[in-house]
């Protein structure tokens, strides 16, 4: 198993004071508009093609900025030991068929020195991206695996208490995963410190053009860095594991096979979500119940037996009651009856909840009222609620009914975050509270981090999201969600879908590199990408039986960003490192030859076994 870490940081103590143990001063300001130092042949930010001539038809109206790229050299204490690395800020031109350079992309990479001098071109490297789609890398940058980070800690009990005004502390990074990789954090065209050109965005804002730009910059970042022959590995966050499966099969056709790809609060099918059929009320209800057991209201939604004419035969007296009332919120109190509370929710919702969905209008009066009895008991919410809501709450609702009565709503991304509510008496929250509790930081930091520490000089504000039109469905306006599936993706109709279904590219992909392994990391209080709904997803692969152990399962008591959490943040660094050394050759060992060790990450997975049907 994996290690045994319960996430429970105290995060505001952890790292060192900022500016502590780094040799180089943070550069001096510069005034804006004065140029970075332009890029020098084979550096990083340089394209690996020359850049479009102005004579080139698909030159854009408006130019983009030259690419740049501006280093500075620090030494720090990673988990014990001294590293020295370089940290470059640049830019990095890709096309697409219609427009070149459609997007200056902008990149933060992170390359340690062994030797103090120099880079060591058989380490590992790892891209890492957030999602959106149209995310900036800020989250990931400042919050996970990058040599400095944000200094946080876990949502208290009462809202008014949250970190949500200047000043913030930045600290170096203790868990950094720097010491096993180099780390390559991007900027989607459009977003961050990335531009982007008008006439590109119909292709570039959409599920295929992204990819096609990002195995584009893999390409070029490799040739400009000399890291062809790295151990190479991606690294998505959230629309970032689409964008990361269909790069996993996509780069294959660019000559690049992955070694590792890891998938954090993992969506894989729109198509259950924005269709909102049954699988999607199955796939949430696990997280609605890990979020009751969190604020203490799992088993407090009912009372009374469960009926066992549609049930799984679990009796109503085996219901965890969860931490009393709300004081339950920081770090969880009591994690394994938090992940026994959740096993209970899985087999509900696989069982009597899915058996009782499936009847539609034909379930009967008795059998849905049993239903939401255990509902409600699970969940924490009233049976009244569940039967008005024909046992399908939809998430937004349900943020809004389970702490009502305390005039909170719980947060999206992560349930253990509630906030105040304007307007208690509707269905939809007046705000995302754990948005508002963590944006601000993050904005905050990440310009102070890029700009006063390590030098960036671009006059362009940094852009959370690009600035694309969500209610829009045309191309070069908002985000264009068709996506074309590989060939001989089993369909009864058309290879492209009106939304992305990837698990057919992830598959491809692991059937055409059987080496590439997969860590798919879930926390389990994350509204936006549900984690039963990763492992239903995960299953249906459809793989051959010897490449199933190529995937593991990893949990944290924590929401979208499980990395916010500062015990989970090194939990997950330990998870990393472990998944980095599987099957990598003798002993682990990268870049000692041809690896030879099956990759089965069995030791790694988490995942509940399932039990034996009963067909009886």
């Amino acid at each position: 198993m994996s290690s045994t870490g319960d996430c429970q940081g105290q995060g505001a103590t952890a790292g060192q004071p900022a500016g502590a143990a780094q040799t180089a001063q943070p550069p001096q300001r510069r005034e804006p508009g004065q140029p970075v130092e332009s890029p020098q042949p084979g550096t990083a930010g340089s394209p690996a093609s020359p850049s479009s001539a102005t004579t080139d038809p698909r030159a854009p109206k408006r130019p983009l900025p030259a690419p740049t790229s501006h280093t500075t050299r620090h030494t720090q204490d990673i988990n014990g030991e001294q590293w020295t690395y370089d940290a470059t800020l640049a830019t990095l031109h890709v096309e697409t068929k219609k427009v070149a350079p459609a997007s200056s992309v902008f990149h933060a990479d992170f390359i340690a020195l062994p030797d103090g001098a120099h880079p060591d071109p058989t380490r590992p490297v790892t891209f890492l991206f957030n999602g959106g789609p149209g995310s900036a890398s800020t989250f990931l940058l400042l919050g996970s695996l990058g040599p400095r980070r944000i200094s946080w800690q876990d949502p208290a009990p009462d809202p008014t208490a949250a970190p949500t005004a200047a000043p913030y502390g930045l600290i170096d990074n203790p868990q950094s995963l720097l010491p096993k990789s180099d780390l390559v954090f991007i900027d989607a065209p459009g977003a961050g410190f990335s531009e982007i050109a008008e006439e590109a965005k119909a292709e570039l804002w959409s599920v295929d053009g992204d990819v096609a730009a990002f195995v584009q910059f893999i390409q070029r970042w490799l040739s400009a860095n000399g890291r062809w022959n790295s151990p190479k590995y991606v690294f998505g966050e959230s629309y970032g594991t689409v964008r990361g499966s269909v790069l996993s099969y996509a780069l294959l056709d660019a000559g690049i096979a992955l070694n590792g790809l890891v998938l954090l609060s993992d969506i894989l099918d729109y198509g259950h979500i924005v269709g909102t059929d049954d699988q999607a009320y199955i796939g949430y209800f696990p997280t609605y119940a890990a979020i009751a057991h969190y604020h203490g209201r799992a088993g407090s939604g009912a009372s009374g037996g469960f009926g066992t004419s549609v049930g799984s035969g679990i009796p109503a007296d085996e219901g965890d009651a969860g931490a009393p009332g709300i004081a339950g919120a920081g770090p969880v109190a009591d994690l394994a009856a938090l992940r026994a509370h959740v096993q209970e929710a899985r087999e509900f919702a696989d069982g009597a909840l899915r058996q009782a969905l499936s009847r539609g209008d034909r379930l009967a009066r008795s059998d849905a009222q049993a239903v939401a009895r255990r509902y409600a008991e699970l969940a924490g919410v009233s049976p009244e609620y569940v039967l008005r809501s024909d046992l399908r709450v939809l998430d937004p609702r349900f943020r809004k009914e389970l702490l009502r009565d305390r005039g909170l709503v719980v947060g999206r991304y992560d349930g253990r975050v509630s906030g105040f509510d304007l307007d208690a008496a509707s269905d939809d929250e007046t705000f995302v509270s754990d948005d508002a509790f963590i944006s601000p930081a993050y904005g905050a930091l990440v310009n102070t981090y890029l700009r006063d520490e390590l030098g960036w000089t671009g006059t362009q504000e940094r852009r959370a999201f690009s600035e694309m039109d969500w209610e829009s469905t045309e191309p070069g306006k908002g985000w264009v969600w068709q996506h074309k599936q590989p060939g001989h993706t089993k369909t009864m109709w058309d290879q492209t879908l009106t939304y992305p279904q990837v698990m057919p590219d992830l598959a491809s992909a692991l059937v055409r590199n059987p080496r590439l392994k997969v860590l798919v990391a879930n926390g389990y209080f994350d509204l936006a990408t549900p984690f039963f709904q990763t492992e239903y997803d995960i299953d249906h692969l459809g793989l051959p039986a010897p490449l199933r152990s190529n995937i593991a399962f990893i949990y944290y008591p924590a929401g979208h960003m499980v990395y916010t959490s500062p015990g989970c943040l090194e939990k997950l660094v330990g998870d990393l490192r472990v998944f980095y050394a599987a099957g990598a050759g003798a002993g682990g060992a990268v870049g000692t030859g041809t690896a030879t060790v099956p990759v089965d990450l069995s030791d790694l997975d988490e995942r509940p076994e399932l039990p034996p049907l009963d067909l009886g």
